[in-house]
């Protein structure tokens, strides 16, 4: 029988793991650390936890089941967590459920783009980037890999704002994005840069 994974964890315990943790001290060759869980790091603890467990349900299910029965899924979850915050103490002194109003419709959708409409009556047009919002990328060109400089050039049309680390920055490196860059300061859209002078490598202009 296999016994928890040694080494440190932050880890919600759950009823099967509570079985596991006692029979890995009935062993007594584990020693097991666990502590209360805190107000304070309740609230992104368990919901990391609630999503773990929601997102295998849904990904147990097959394709073409996992958006209707997932948003069914989550319409209860959100009930019920409306059904347990009724009547506290929200941020605006209203006493009302906190979820209120946050069940996903259905059948299920995604909200794309909301664009101003011109004077002529046609909407601005946005360019969604090649990466997802939601997804998080690491970009490193290598080969086979999306270009660094064109992923980058295609989040700046949509992005609300822009703040780039950098340990230097040369006028070569910034002009491939001169205009979605200029674009975004005209339209008042903030940018901000972090550099540095080491090695007097920036250019100031």
């Amino acid at each position: 029988m296999t016994s928890t994974p040694q080494g440190l964890h932050e880890t919600i315990i759950t009823d099967r793991l509570a079985s596991q943790l006692a029979r890995d001290r009935a062993s007594h060759q584990l020693s097991i650390t666990d502590e209360a869980l805190s107000g304070a790091d309740a609230p992104e603890r368990l919901a990391a936890h609630v999503e773990a467990v929601i997102r295998r349900a849904i990904l147990d299910l097959g394709v073409e089941d996992r958006a209707v029965v997932g948003t069914r899924l989550v319409r209860e979850v959100v009930d019920l967590v409306n059904r347990y915050t009724t009547g506290a103490s929200t941020d605006d002194g209203n006493r009302d459920a906190i979820a209120g109003g946050d069940e996903p419709v259905e059948p299920p959708r995604m909200l794309r783009k909301v664009a101003a409409i011109r004077p002529n009556g046609t909407a601005e047009d946005i360019t969604a980037p090649m990466i997802p919002l939601l997804d998080t990328t690491l970009l490193t060109n290598a080969p086979g890999e999306p270009v660094v400089g064109r992923q980058i050039a295609s989040e700046l049309e949509s992005a609300d704002r822009v703040d780039i680390v950098m340990a230097f920055i040369r006028w070569s490196g910034v002009q491939p994005f001169e205009a979605p860059l200029r674009s975004m300061a005209n339209a008042g859209r903030p940018i901000r840069v972090l550099t540095t002078t080491y090695t007097g490598s920036t250019e100031a202009r």
